[in-house]
């Protein structure tokens, strides 16, 4: 678009927008069958006589009933629920005899009830009350239901119960007299759900330019319920009806006026996107600074979404950005002290339930262009910290913007001037972790998170809107620039350019409101989607350099980037691709100094360890979670990430450390008896010298086998006495790891089923490295293991098959990590976040059953890929292979026409036993999948989405180890 025109646009969008400082705008939002259902039943005696005083109302919801007897459900459940709810109350009020008010209603009002009342039956059924975020709702539904069965219609859904327990909970803490006195309160903003519950008459001091808090349905209960009646709440609700957006039609919006919201959103965003102060009109802004400004000093440096109306926090953070980005100071102090809440965030409104993640966003905003930034640090920095909690938690979803998108546009616009100021020194007391390791994990995974979601056609969100994709490219715009992803910069320009190219090609409809944002129904807005459109048209990339302190965040050099980017994408089958492989390498790499930290937290780091690994473990994880669209928090891929890690750890530890320990001192039971009581909850007792409790807890070899240990795994002497100084520091370092495996936050909020199954297999998990240490010793003792060919182990305690199925599986750590996971998802999901304690990962005993199978499989598989990628490092350093076990060997027949060499039939018979062994794996890797599919498929319900995701993401990383182990042996050498 040529910039002449762009500017030209957001010109006269700023025309449009300034005529709120005369407050003589016709007002922008979508009209609302549900407002305007309540103003229809609003009835007054004229002459003697009962009539509807807005009967163009009720016509105008009749005439937007749809065919399958409901009205419109904007964007999500509970627009139609409420729509076709306050509707059906209207039309029966109407259609009753009764009533003899004129009007009359059409004759066909009776069947459109009957056609509503199915119309609710079907939704209702269908309802998840969990998943509303939408305003009031727990309170407005409850209300009607009472309303429409004192007109002898009821109705009976699965969600009631949780419904009416919200509903409970939100007026255990009501009493009438919050509205009685002279505080205002968002209650008033809903005054129809109180209907019978308060004295109407009693409110009418809060009655400001004749509306109840701005909302037509309030005001209309108000009129209806009052005993005196209010002539300047029937002018306000007729000036809304005439400048509302409906144009005398009939419609109203959801709240009118909300000038200071659209004054502030659209200035604001123009400015920010980089339009001057000269090309959107000096005049015109100077009017806007001056409105806002007054309004801002008279209500105390707090201000409402109108003039007058109840301050909240997002219309005060917004006010203040504005005026700072026109030149006018304002100061962010008052918002802080009045809206702050006890854990630093921001409340919206005093006294709310939840707080508003995208109120959070524009309040640090407001605090980062504040004149004195620096007097903020402290605000700033609990502000930050609150939305980075949000997003590794994964429980960001906005009350006032559907949009996941909006959320990371807000985020990815205060964080990256947060970035900005800290490496500019302007705010260098901010935390090293937060600045270091969680805002730059947060933004690579918006800027992720936003590239592989844009659709072909260039466009984001449902039904490629261009207001949601406006966002994209303006996250995309302040992302673009971050010093680490330089890399790959041509690429991300070219996916703005793309989304820019969408736009252009709908720029017709950019006036055309999307219903994206919250209210009591969800609404759109025309001149909102017209300024996050032009913003995204005129943002640039900024070129200002970083400094050093940015630079030095990313710590892995772009010529490893690039390499690790070229080998998943080769894993993953993915090789052409170059964008999303190296993103997601990026996004894992930025974990690895934090992981780096915690690699000595528990496990001693030997002098030779490589630690080679580790540079392939977070992305693992990020590659998989992006690639496949699961997008999980960064808390669970964190976590995971460690546990991971603890996995090499554990490996190493116990056949670098642990088996050097002297038998004859029985210090290898020792440690067993030690894994029992710390995975059975008891407290360790002190060492007890050669005394052998529990020694009947491990499978002794059959007694027709006699040990042929000639002490190749034995310590010798100086190692003995080694050993013998380290027990108590292995001791001390096996209770570090299983309390902490144990006492990890989410695990412990885990249910009891989830904390006592993880309990069982890490015990398992550590029992089986003890037993695989005393194999490799017997396996090393039948004879001298020759480094150059495979050894038949002579003397297994078992078949190969039971071996897998048991310490195979259980030695890989598969069944145990799955079971920690569980552990995760079930405490962790952002639905049960702040819910206390979770209910069992797998309720039901299909699924624990399933779950258990799962976990099985992939540690099978896990095992046998393992043995494949390590069959040299095994043979090398005497450990049990699974291709050591007779059944890869058999008994082939005598070719005495084979004239290879042994050397030539070993290499060859080696070769067949791998091909066995990958075909296992193989297989295990079937089933392991399918087992998945049958796991998911049992959680049908709407709330299990990530649950199912988290079991796919699971999988999927280990088939991807899997896959790395035939690639190559990533294993510190202990020996």
């Amino acid at each position: 678009m040529d910039p002449a025109e762009l500017e030209d646009k957001a010109r006269g969008l700023i025309c449009d927008v300034v005529d709120a400082c005369h407050e003589q705008n016709k007002g922008s939002l979508t009209l609302a069958i549900y407002d305007t259902a309540w103003v229809s039943m609003v009835s007054k005696v004229v002459d003697g006589r009962r009539q509807w005083l807005f009967p163009e109302c009720f016509q105008f919801v009749l005439d937007r009933q749809r065919p399958d007897g409901g009205w419109e459900s904007y964007a999500s459940e509970i627009d139609g629920i409420l729509n076709t709810m306050a509707a059906l109350l209207a039309m029966k009020r109407h259609y009753v005899p009764a009533a003899e008010c004129r009007p009359e209603p059409p004759a066909h009002v009776e069947h459109s009830i009957v056609k509503a009342i199915k119309y609710l039956k079907k939704e209702l059924q269908r309802w998840d009350v969990e998943a509303c975020v939408h305003v009031g709702f727990e309170i407005l539904v409850p209300s009607l239901l009472s309303m429409l069965e004192q007109e002898q219609i009821h109705f009976s859904f699965p969600g009631r119960a949780s419904l009416m327990a919200l509903h409970r909970r939100k007026l255990d803490k009501f009493h009438p007299d919050m509205l009685y006195g002279s505080t205002s309160t968002t209650l008033l903003h809903s005054l129809e759900a109180f209907v019978g519950k308060i004295d109407f008459d009693r409110v009418s001091h809060h009655l400001l330019g004749g509306s109840m808090l701005a909302s037509p349905s309030s005001t209309a209960a108000y009129l209806m319920n009052a005993s005196k009646w209010a002539p300047q709440a029937e002018i306000y609700l007729r000036k809304a009806i005439l400048k509302g957006g409906g144009n005398g039609s009939g419609g109203l919006p959801c709240v009118f006026p909300c000038n200071i919201f659209e004054l502030t959103w659209v200035t604001s965003t123009l400015l920010h996107a980089g339009f001057s102060i000269e090309s959107l009109g000096e005049e015109h802004l100077s009017m806007v600074g001056s409105y806002l400004e007054k309004h801002f000093q008279a209500q105390g440096e707090l201000v409402g979404f109108a003039p007058l109306v109840l301050p909240d926090a997002d219309d005060t953070a917004k006010t203040i950005l504005t005026l700072n980005l026109l030149g006018k100071p304002a100061c962010p102090k008052r918002m802080i002290t009045y809206f702050k809440a006890n854990h630093g965030h921001l409340m919206t409104y005093l006294a709310e339930r939840n707080p508003s993640f995208s109120a959070n966003c524009n309040g640090l905003m407001a605090l980062l262009h504040a004149p004195d930034v620096q007097e903020h640090a402290a605000s700033i920095s609990a502000l930050a910290a609150f939305l980075c909690d949000g997003w590794w938690d994964g429980t960001v979803q906005d009350k006032w913007n559907l949009s996941p998108q909006y959320s990371m546009m807000l985020l990815a616009s205060a964080l990256m001037r947060l970035l900005r100021l800290w490496d500019d020194g302007r705010l260098p007391e901010l935390p090293e972790d937060l600045m270091r390791n969680r805002v730059p994990v947060v933004l690579t995974q918006i800027l992720n998170q936003t590239l592989f979601t844009q659709d072909a056609s260039g466009a984001w969100g449902s039904g490629a809107s261009h207001e949601v994709t406006a966002y994209a490219v303006l996250t995309l715009s302040e992302l673009a620039c971050l010093p680490w992803v330089s890399l790959v910069g041509d690429e991300i320009t070219y996916v703005i350019q793309a989304g820019r190219d969408a736009l252009i090609r709908c720029k017709d409809s950019w006036a055309q409101p999307q219903y994206v944002w919250v209210e009591k129904v969800t609404y759109g807005s025309t001149l909102l989607a017209s300024a996050y459109c032009l913003a995204a048209m005129k943002a640039s990339t900024s070129s200002v350099p970083w400094n050093a302190r940015a630079k030095a965040i990313m710590t892995t050099p772009y010529p490893a980037v690039k390499k690790l980017s070229q080998y998943f994408a080769r894993l993953l089958g993915r090789p052409e691709q170059t964008l999303k492989p190296t993103l997601s390498i990026i996004e894992g790499c930025l974990f690895l100094s934090r992981l780096k930290s915690a690699r000595t937290e528990i496990f001693p780091r030997p002098q030779t360890a490589t630690d080679d690994y580790l540079m392939y473990i977070p992305p693992s994880w990020t590659i998989v979670n992006n690639l496949d669209g699961r997008f999980l928090h960064a808390t669970l891929l964190w976590d995971m990430m460690e546990l991971s890690m603890q996995t090499y750890l554990v490996d190493e530890y116990m056949e670098g450390t642990v088996a050097r320990l002297d038998r004859d001192e029985d210090q290898l039971e020792s440690i067993r008896v030690l894994i029992h009581m710390l995975c059975d909850g008891s407290d360790p007792v002190p060492l007890s010298g050669k005394k052998r409790p529990y020694s009947d807890l491990t499978e002794e070899p059959r007694e027709d086998v006699q040990d042929h240990s000639n002490g190749a795994h034995s310590p010798n002497r100086d190692q003995q006495e080694e050993a013998s100084e380290q027990l108590p520091a292995v001791w001390h370092t096996l209770m570090l790891y299983i309390k902490a495996t144990l006492g990890h936050a989410r695990v412990r909020r885990a249910s009891r089923y989830d904390q006592v199954n993880l309990r069982t297999e890490l015990r398992q998990y550590l029992l089986a490295h003890l037993v695989q240490l005393e194999d490799n010793e017997r396996f090393t003792g039948q004879a001298a293991v020759d480094a150059q060919s495979t050894v038949v182990f002579r003397t297994p305690r078992t078949t190969y098959h039971t071996w897998a199925h048991t310490v195979g599986a259980e030695h890989i750590s598969g069944r145990m990590a799955f079971a920690y996971y569980a552990c995760l998802v079930g405490s962790g999901s952002p639905s049960s976040v702040g819910r206390g304690r979770a209910t069992d990962c797998f309720p039901t005993v299909q699924q624990k059953y399933l779950a258990c199978d799962l976990g099985s499989h992939v540690s099978i598989m896990s095992r046998l890929y393992n043995d494949y990628g390590s069959i040299a490092r095994d043979r090398a350093e005497g450990n049990l292979n699974s291709i050591n076990f007779p059944e890869f060997h058999g008994s082939p027949a005598q070719n005495d026409d084979d004239e290879r060499s042994v050397e030539e039939q070993g290499n060859a018979e080696e070769a067949r036993s791998k091909t066995a062994l990958l075909d296992l794996a193989r297989y295990e890797r079937q089933r392991a999948q399918h087992t998945t599919e049958v796991l998911v498929t049992s959680l049908s319900e709407k709330k299990s989405k990530f649950k199912a995701g988290a079991i796919r993401l699971f999988v999927r990383v280990a088939e991807l180890y899997g896959d790395m182990y035939v690639a190559r042996d990533l294993t510190n050498k202990v020996r």
